[in-house]
């Protein structure tokens, strides 16, 4: 294989009697049969004999504000999306759709903090900044061009007609977040709803968390679908979201693994998400799983290879906002992304690093008033929103100090060694990593990561020799340091949790140290579709293509781990 992104041909099949299409169809149609075949009865009967009583009743209230939402989120992002693809036609309809959704959770988090102390952050104020953007693109409209939908796309689609059908269904009959430790937020978000005004330092009415635990961008951003979407209740405008925010989940998903090694890699990544719990978590709506989407969003743009300045400045505005919706989970983000630039340091990049540094800087200065909530620091108005306008400014101006600058990365040596480590940590994982059994839980994510890291340094050191042996150029290749640093951060983070969490007297700091184990149980499963989906990609592309997809899909949907140990941990079917 010497192209290092792992692509396939782009062209849609045409649909005959004979079509791979159909041959396609009727083989998932057949593992869907033996999945259901393979269920026991006890599963069976949670699908059959569920109780639907009442359902009709619930529906009449999460009906019309799921149509609210979703179209206010929907006509929210497309307004921004024309405006980045006016600005930026080459940022493609898809990275705009990205950024135009994602865009609208940015806004709420910095428009939050604007507004909200003033009481604007209102029906009125957000529609009136809908329609000056719209009369914007009224006036000078961008142009669409839809290119053919590419293999890793039709995989995000195949993803997309798995998960979204019982989403839709658990979404309409959930009146409430299906899960009880999420009240706080949508809580904080009522607040803001009902009084029209958002006080940071006292936005706490559900009384149960201490302020380290507030989820600010979160609460803004349910506030803001509430209020944009007419929707009174803070629950209902939680509970609207969860369809959205698992499609955007799953387009952040393909766009990181496009980014980090090409379009299959990136669909075959959205497919593994149903071996990781965050289908599952996802519509608790708590800032634990959401800020997955952010993170997805803010590392796809920061390590797309095209450094274009548009990308970059929503890579950096969405680590921010990750941050402040969930600050372990953001931190992990933004920790994956620094501690790749100290790769590109290593590889005498020096200007690109210090631009990367400065925009992670800026990113940080946007996220700074999350920290001073949970510390409760309190400043006055408009100290906060100041504080994340010179943020933004220096996300800015760093995006345009690194955009067009190639990343050469010489340092290659470096990111094989961490690899090796980590592919030795995930295969063999001697004690005392995983404290939470992560080979019981997620055996095909962890093994698929251990040999798809392998599989990298393998196929990366015979591309080199062969271009060396060629006199060639080195062919473009997978950023090996990217993915295998977002698994080492977790390594890291966890293990010096484990050690040092007992040693602090302070039995709060104590919950707080060990919290960093339980949220790395969410980020150790994302993080190892990447390398799993490198190792699958690579089978589809030099093997078979349907073989490939078919194992995949037994691997996944067949129940096979209930019938091998039923007492084994359901983190994961697969």
């Amino acid at each position: 294989m010497d192209a290092a992104h792992i692509d396939g041909p782009s062209s849609m099949p045409k649909v005959t009697a004979r079509s791979p299409f159909l041959i396609d169809a009727a083989l998932i149609v057949l593992i869907a049969a033996i999945s259901i075949a393979g269920l026991t009865r006890g599963q069976l009967d949670m699908i059959t004999v569920s109780p639907w009583t009442g359902f009709g009743t619930v529906l009449m209230e999460t009906g019309p504000a799921a149509i609210k939402v979703w179209t206010f989120w929907a006509v929210s992002a497309a307004i921004i999306a024309g405006l980045l693809l006016r600005a930026r036609p080459a940022l493609g309809p898809l990275d705009a759709a990205i950024g135009g959704l994602a865009g609208v959770w940015i806004f709420a988090y910095v428009g939050g903090n604007l507004l909200g102390p003033i009481g604007l952050l209102r029906f009125w104020t957000v529609w009136a900044l809908l329609a000056v953007g719209a009369y914007r693109l009224w006036q000078s409209p961008p142009k669409l061009e839809w290119p053919p939908l590419s293999p890793g796309q039709r995989l995000v689609l195949l993803t997309c007609t798995f998960a979204l059908p019982t989403l839709v269904i658990l979404q309409l009959g959930s009146p409430v977040p299906p899960f009880m430790d999420i009240f706080a937020t949508p809580a904080a978000a009522q607040r803001i709803i009902t009084f029209g005004r958002y006080l940071p330092f006292s936005n706490d009415p559900y009384g149960y968390w201490d302020a380290s635990s507030q989820l600010p961008g979160l609460e803004l951003f349910y506030a803001l679908l509430g209020i944009g979407s007419a929707t009174s209740l803070g629950l209902l405008a939680d509970t609207g979201a969860i369809v959205p925010m698992t499609v955007l989940f799953i387009l952040g998903t393909y766009r990181l693994g496009k980014a980090l090694a090409g379009d299959l890699v990136g669909g075959m990544a959205t497919l593994f998400l149903f071996a990781t719990i965050l289908f599952r978590v996802m519509p608790f709506g708590h800032g634990r799983s959401t800020a997955f989407v952010l993170v997805a969003i803010g590392l796809a743009f920061f390590f797309d290879e095209e450094r274009d300045r548009l990308r970059l400045t929503i890579a950096g505005l969405a680590l921010a906002t990750a941050v402040a919706s969930h600050a372990i989970i953001g931190a992990l983000g933004m920790a994956t992304a620094a501690t790749t630039v100290l790769l590109w340091i290593v590889s005498g990049e020096i200007v690109s690093a210090l631009a990367a540094i400065g925009l992670l800087a800026g990113a940080t200065i946007v996220a700074l008033p999350t920290l001073l909530i949970g510390l409760k620091i309190v400043v006055p108005y408009p100290v906060l929103p100041a504080i994340q306008l010179v943020g933004i400014a220096v996300v800015w101006w760093s995006a345009r100090w690194l955009e067009g600058r190639p990343m050469r990365d010489r340092s290659f040596w470096l990111a094989w060694l961490f690899a090796l480590w980590a592919a030795y940590i995930l295969l063999r994982h001697p004690s005392p990593f995983f404290p939470k059994n992560h080979p019981g839980r997620f055996p095909l994510l962890l093994y698929g990561a251990g040999v798809g890291l392998l599989f990298m340094v393998g196929l990366d050191f015979v591309r080199m020799l062969r271009a060396r042996r060629a006199g060639a150029p080195r062919p473009p290749r997978p950023q090996v340091g990217a993915i295998t640093m977002a698994i080492v951060v977790g390594i890291i983070v966890e293990s010096v949790a484990e050690r040092v969490w007992l040693s602090f007297p302070d039995p709060s700091a104590q919950t707080a140290i060990h919290d960093l184990v339980d949220k790395v149980d969410y980020w150790y499963p994302f993080v190892f579709t990447l390398p799993t989906a490198y190792l699958a990609a690579w089978l589809s592309t030099n093997v078979s293509r349907r073989a490939t997809l078919m194992a995949v899909l037994l691997i996944l949907f067949i129940p096979w781990r209930d019938h091998i140990d039923p007492n084994q941990p359901k983190g994961s079917n697969a």
